[in-house]
């Protein structure tokens, strides 16, 4: 008899992993960008030894365009040129060989720009500010924040809301006593750049008016007296020069007095008119701007003034409230002066008598504004002023801008742009929120993206974002994320079937290639290839079984302008021989077949595309080449 000993062997297939997933791109920095993937859906059958690289500029890397190698999921690619696109693909690696490309993904690195270089030339009450950068960095530069303060001065203001454009900005209604400083950010998508050097100047020009005119009256006179102008110990005054109109319209010079004299008295007057004046000062530049009007009838008495003037800010606007005066009656007047710089006031409102309060809107946030009011009344003349009282408008900031994020299998990745409005101060830090757990970050106000780790996968999370002023916090701006499945289907029949790979068509959809028990010739064929067309949700366009009644597979397939390459393993010879066929696009019928091997095993085909369309077959063989497998 003969004896028999039986043996059990567990064989594993190995091919190449497919392609790595989830490429992405990421700014790191200056000429820096930083890549993450995540690992083939199928290793092959073993593990991943490490991944190729490969990058182009402006245009998706083929094999030739090989830039290194790493056993990690990402890369940190640096010594690259600001403002550059590059584009990347990521295959990976096991013994069987080299899988397919990745989709490619595509990165500009950038910095924030450089600090400009600012400079300040005076003028006639005003200042004019040129700057330039050396680059913007790698991203266009979206505009500049100009920032001012007087040289004696702690607390630096914005000097617009807005960006300013241009590489140019006058500053004006300027104290000419002033010296002003300033200075500049650039902007582009990374945030600010560093401050600019600090530039200073001092304008000059023309007094400020005379402040404060009043006027009272006696039987046959009536007495001006003001105040020097604001910046009287820096303007070289010459002479106060008295303006007198009867109608409140015509004004004509009728007296100058030295700079040393701040009272006239009009004895040219009779109690026919009432007599409105106003005062100019004047040096070497010329009259100033004309004080505020004061009017006066003989034989009439100042009203007593306002008093305890108060100015209560919000946005864009200022309410002021006072005590009455007693000397009025219903029906009587308060006037409102306003200035920004507290000695040029004008005129912004008249009250009626009893009303106390006055709303001045329409103001720009972050400006200082001071204010004085007068009382008039039938029975007596216009009062001296009130106390000034002053104050800044403004609000919090709006909601940060184009607030967006990515949602990774460990982290979501969250990004936003400063807000539209700072309310006219300049923006502290960020608040960043999550609906699940409240706050989860305070970041500073150069920080614009935030990657959050600590997550679920499956999970929706909905964020939500606010920028902080000194006047506190301010709108928020909502994005909900989370790494989701998008859809998922089964396909299949009645028995065992598998996938050997899937690939994205150029139409959006996919191609699914394998090996099934469950559609074969007839019950005595053990396996087939198979082969499924399926659109971007899973639908499927059409499905061919493909092969002998013998056992066949198919691995791989590339796509053609003209139709599908595909190869795999058929054993209808006994021997494991490599197939190569071309399906139509639409149907998947066979356009033409070929069948290669030797007189032993070829098994693990593999196709690869080149960028000129030139098809690649690769395949292990055991007929050719040194003992063994080749």
């Amino acid at each position: 008899y003969r004896q028999y000993t039986v043996v059990k062997i567990n064989i594993a297939v190995i091919g190449p992993p497919t392609a790595p997933q989830d490429l992405k791109v990421e700014k790191a920095g200056s000429q820096k960008l930083q890549l993450l993937w995540n690992e083939p859906d199928d290793l092959g059958g073993a593990s991943i030894s490490f991944y190729k690289i490969y990058r182009k500029v402006n245009a998706t890397p083929t094999q030739s365009d090989f830039l290194a190698s790493t056993s990690s999921i990402t890369y940190l690619d640096s010594g690259l040129t600001n403002g550059t696109r590059y584009c990347y693909a990521v295959s990976a690696v096991n013994i069987a060989g080299e899988g397919p490309l990745s989709s490619p993904a595509c990165g500009i690195p950038s910095e924030i720009p450089p600090p400009p270089s600012l400079s300040a030339t005076p003028g006639n009450k005003q200042i004019t500010l040129s700057w330039n950068v050396t680059n913007d960095g790698g991203s266009p530069i979206q505009g500049y924040n100009v920032y001012w303060k007087l040289s004696n001065e702690n607390n630096w203001r914005q000097l617009t809301t807005n960006l300013i454009s241009t590489n140019t900005f006058t500053h004006t209604n300027l104290n000419i006593c002033n010296t002003y400083n300033y200075y500049v950010e650039a902007i582009n998508e990374n945030g600010k750049s560093a401050p600019s050097n600090i530039a200073s100047a001092t304008p000059f020009g023309k007094s400020s008016p005379p402040q404060k005119l009043s006027a009272s009256s006696t039987l046959n006179s009536i007495i001006l007296n003001w105040q020097a102008p604001s910046d009287a110990s820096c303007a070289s005054l010459t002479r106060y020069n008295i303006y007198r109109s009867t109608d409140g319209t015509n004004f004509n010079l009728i007296a100058s007095t030295s700079p040393s004299t701040l009272t006239y008295t009009d004895t040219n007057v009779t109690s026919t008119y009432t007599y409105t004046y106003y005062v100019k000062a004047q040096n070497s530049f010329g009259e100033s701007d004309e004080s505020n009007r004061v009017s006066a009838r003989v034989g009439l008495s100042k009203c007593s003034p306002p008093s305890n003037l108060q100015a209560t800010p919000s946005d864009r606007k200022i309410t002021l409230n006072w005590s009455a005066s007693p000397s009025l009656g219903n029906g009587d007047y308060y006037f409102v002066y306003s200035s920004t710089n507290n000695s040029n006031y004008s005129k912004v409102a008249t009250t009626i008598h009893p009303t106390v309060t006055f709303t001045h809107t329409n103001l720009i946030n972050g400006q200082k504004y001071y204010y004085y009011v007068t009382a008039k009344g039938t029975s007596c003349e216009e009062s001296n002023p009130s106390n000034i009282a002053s104050s800044t408008p403004g609000t919090v900031p709006s909601a940060p801008q184009d607030f967006v994020g990515q949602a990774f299998k460990d982290r979501i990745d969250l990004k936003w742009k400063e807000p539209l409005s700072n309310g006219g101060f300049p923006i502290l830090q960020y608040n960043l929120y999550r609906t699940d757990v409240g706050k989860i970050a305070t970041l500073s106000s150069s920080t614009f993206s935030y990657s959050d780790t600590s997550i679920t996968p499956g999970t929706l999370y909905q964020y939500s974002i606010s920028a902080s002023n000194i006047l506190g916090e301010g709108q928020k701006d909502y994005t909900t994320l989370g790494y989701c499945l998008s859809w998922l289907k089964t396909l299949g029949g009645s028995k065992d079937d598998w996938p050997a790979y899937i690939y994205l068509t150029s139409d959006g959809g996919y191609l699914i290639v394998g090996k099934t028990t469950s559609f074969t010739n007839d019950s005595s064929d053990p396996a087939n290839g198979i082969i499924i067309k399926i659109d971007s949700i899973g639908n499927i366009e059409w499905a061919k079984s493909i092969g002998t009644l013998k056992e066949d597979f198919i691995r791989s397939a590339v796509e053609l302008s003209d139709g599908f390459i595909i190869t795999g393993e058929t054993r209808i010879d006994g021997n494991s021989d490599i197939f190569i066929a071309k399906i139509s696009t639409s149907t998947g019928n066979i356009i033409w077949a070929k069948k290669l091997g030797g007189s032993n095993n070829e098994s693990n085909s593999y196709l690869s595309r080149d960028e000129n369309n030139n098809v690649y077959l690769g395949f292990n063989t055991n007929s050719w080449g040194p003992q063994g497998s080749n």
